[in-house]
């Protein structure tokens, strides 16, 4: 396996690779600061890491067997089994899979996963120690933060979009990870118990994720072609010039209900 980069942006593009699939939030994978680790305070006073680390991280051959070296023995890995031992649905110790993508490599989530477990290897991390880590131009290993992720994207979308406002730049942050990844199920048109069980909702607030974009455009588009074919057959029998081709025209029918009900409380 290629040696992994260690700085920040290497270590971020695995991390939002990995992301559009799993959903993650900020404090799955980052800190609150550079140096210290955060932990989730049970009622019982434990105190658990909220981040992942290697061992969160289970990789598996195309048989179910366990992969214990996925760095080394990266061509037999087809799955990882992530474990979440904390998180806000309370839903701790949830375990979701996922499969390589050999189609698309560069952005497969299983490769992504490898690359940063390898890299917490690299940089000398425990097992039990958070994998979100890199090297600062000094070459001092620091913890991710959520002001270096904003200022990451935010950086990328100046470059991306140069007439960008400000309003526009503030709705760009670490939080944009989890959205994004209920909006590709979204315009994907899985139903909503796949969003929920894979992204890890236990109520409705992921309908706040929910974007208007392109993509539905076009699929609205797409989905009024029955009726506009329908439409335009119907107009064409009416208004054809010769009365006796009226007959040779078949008109698609709509069922009545399609035309919906209107009330002023609609």
């Amino acid at each position: 396996m290629t040696p992994v980069g260690l700085s920040f942006t290497s270590s971020m593009l695995d991390w939002t690779i990995l992301g559009r699939f799993t959903g993650f939030r900020l404090g799955e994978y980052g800190q609150s600061t550079q140096q210290a680790i955060d932990f989730h305070e049970t009622p019982s006073g434990n105190k658990i890491m909220k981040a992942f680390c290697r061992n969160d991280f289970a990789f598996f051959d195309k048989h179910g067997r366990r992969v214990s070296d996925p760095v080394n023995k990266e061509d037999l890995v087809h799955s990882v089994t992530i474990t979440w031992r904390v998180q806000k649905n309370r839903r701790n110790g949830q375990k979701i899979s996922w499969v390589a993508n050999p189609s698309s490599p560069k952005l497969c989530p299983v490769k992504a996963a490898i690359r940063i477990y390898d890299r917490s290897i690299r940089l000398g991390l425990k097992s039990n120690q958070p994998m979100g880590a890199y090297l600062n131009e000094k070459k001092k290993r620091c913890y991710i933060t959520g002001s270096k992720v904003r200022g990451l994207f935010r950086a990328i979308a100046k470059d991306i979009y140069p007439d960008i406002t400000d309003a526009e730049l503030s709705k760009f942050s670490a939080h944009m990870i989890r959205v994004t990844a209920c909006v590709i199920l979204q315009i994907a048109d899985k139903p909503e118990h796949f969003i929920k069980t894979r992204l890890r909702w236990e109520g409705d607030s992921y309908k706040t994720y929910l974007r208007n974009t392109s993509v539905l455009a076009y699929k609205h588009l797409d989905a009024n072609k029955e009726s506009d074919l329908a439409l335009a057959a119907y107009d064409l029998a009416q208004n054809l010039e010769a009365p006796s081709t009226l007959t040779q025209v078949t008109p698609p029918q709509l069922p009545i209900e399609s035309a919906g009900t209107y009330s002023d409380t609609n």
